[in-house]
């Protein structure tokens, strides 16, 4: 019996035993607040490579200037255009360079320059550009003052331009004739290429006999404060500081020079600017024409350079708000701005021109504009104006307008009187003849006296 039980007991033992050992097994174990970490299968999109650098793109190349060169007076402009777009803008390029008027005509012509600044070409500079067959295109930016200078100490405060040229031509020799005391005037000139110089021969000797001044006993003019004083003595400079400093240091010399270079390099000085004809050198009569001796600043490139080309740019900068506050800055010009004159420099016949004909037949048709002139030469333009009369049937007594308008199929000469053909002038002539005559005045400025 005890047995049976004892086996009995065994059996509930191992049964519990069997029972909890299964409990354990399906027991759902505790859930984490942090969720495990899962596996995930990479993707191309999420495949993450290690950054790699971009690729390196060369520097864009910065915008260039074109070769700039200028005349004595125009080198705190030219310095300024060039520190306004290397410094402001990032632009590369050579620095301006200064040949001096005559030098930087040719240096264009030659290629060595591709923008000037400086005063309109001579007879003998034009004549370079048509040998080499460079046409070129200039504008007005400015206005200055070719002033008459002296020592402060002198009394005499104003000339006329009468005295000035009796000066020159040694006719006054003593400066009590015009008001000083009683000494002998040693008179300065440039050497005959300068830009100052060809403006005293035109400017004051315009419709007078300009002295040959070799015959006057030309002596090199070093600065020298004990130079010997001899009546009617002309002495030669060769830049425009040594003139200035000449007269600075002797009180009984007479000079002359540019006011926008005096203005920038001898502001500070005891320099005497005369007055002349009653009015003084000041942007104020330059500007009302008041003062007698006027100069025109001009800009130009070669006539062939490109729309896009650096010189052409800047070309056409000048002109604009940005230009106008930079010339006023740095010159005592009366800034102002002219449109383009294209300067053709081939010598070929007007007569035998068929765009010329062509545009005669025009011109009582209709209306013409300034472009329409700008490809003409100045001779050529001579023929246009002449058309406008002839069109009319103006009888021409110039033997070469005579014989080219007679050999035109439409001419019919009716009259020698120049009233009575502007009386037939239609509308289209009459606007016509002023454009032309317009066009022909801004040709003749920038051109030297034939």
């Amino acid at each position: 019996m005890k047995n049976i039980i004892a086996t009995i007991a065994v059996t509930l033992m191992i049964a519990t035993a069997l029972i909890s050992c299964v409990q354990q097994t399906n027991v759902t174990p505790e859930v984490s607040e942090q969720p495990a970490e899962q596996a995930v299968t990479p993707t191309p999109e999420s495949i993450s490579t290690p950054a790699s650098e971009p690729a390196s793109e060369p520097a864009p190349e910065p915008l260039r200037l074109p070769q700039i060169d200028c005349s004595t007076a125009r080198i705190p402009i030219t310095s300024a255009i060039y520190e306004l777009f290397t410094g402001k803008y990032g632009y590369a390029g050579p620095e301006p360079i200064c040949s001096k008027t005559h030098g930087a005509w040719l240096n264009l012509a030659d290629g060595k320059a591709d923008i000037i600044f400086l005063v309109a070409p001579t007879k003998e500079e034009l004549d370079y550009f048509t040998e080499k067959g460079v046409d070129f295109e200039m504008k007005i930016y400015g206005y200055d003052g070719l002033v008459f200078i002296g020592n402060e100490s002198n009394k005499v405060n104003n000339l006329t331009s009468k005295q000035i040229r009796d000066i020159y031509s040694g006719k006054i020799k003593d400066w009590k004739k015009v008001g000083g005391v009683n000494s002998d005037i040693i008179v300065y000139i440039r050497d005959e290429q300068s830009g100052s110089q060809r403006l005293f021969e035109s400017l004051v000797w315009d419709g007078y006999k300009m002295p040959d001044f070799s015959s006057m006993g030309f002596m090199e003019g070093e600065v020298n404060p004990t130079v010997t004083q001899r009546k009617a003595k002309i002495k030669v400079d060769d830049d425009m500081s040594t003139i200035t400093k000449n007269v600075l240091l002797n009180q009984y010399s007479i000079g002359f020079n540019i006011m926008s270079y005096i203005d920038t390099e001898f502001s500070n000085s005891t320099l005497k600017l005369f007055s002349i004809d009653g009015y003084a050198p000041t942007t104020e009569n330059f500007a009302s024409g008041n003062y007698p001796f006027l100069t025109t600043s001009y800009v130009v490139i070669r006539a062939d350079e490109p729309k896009d080309s650096p010189a052409r740019q800047l070309y056409n900068w000048v002109g604009s708000e940005e230009s106008y506050k930079l010339i006023s800055e740095n010159s005592t010009l009366s800034v102002s701005f002219s449109e383009s004159v294209y300067i053709k420099v081939n010598n070929a016949d007007p007569a035998k021109n068929t765009d010329l004909a062509n545009m005669i037949e025009k011109l009582d048709k209709q209306n013409i504009g300034r472009q329409d002139l700008i490809r003409f030469t100045l001779a050529e333009i001579d023929y246009l104006r002449n058309g406008v009369y002839a069109r009319s049937g103006k009888i021409f007594k110039t033997k070469e307008y005579a014989e080219y308008f007679s050999a035109q199929s439409w001419y019919i000469g009716v009259s020698k009187s120049e009233k009575e053909i502007v009386k037939k002038f239609n509308e289209y002539q009459n606007k016509n003849l002023e454009t032309i005559l317009n066009y022909e005045k801004e040709l003749k400025r920038a051109l030297p006296k034939q």
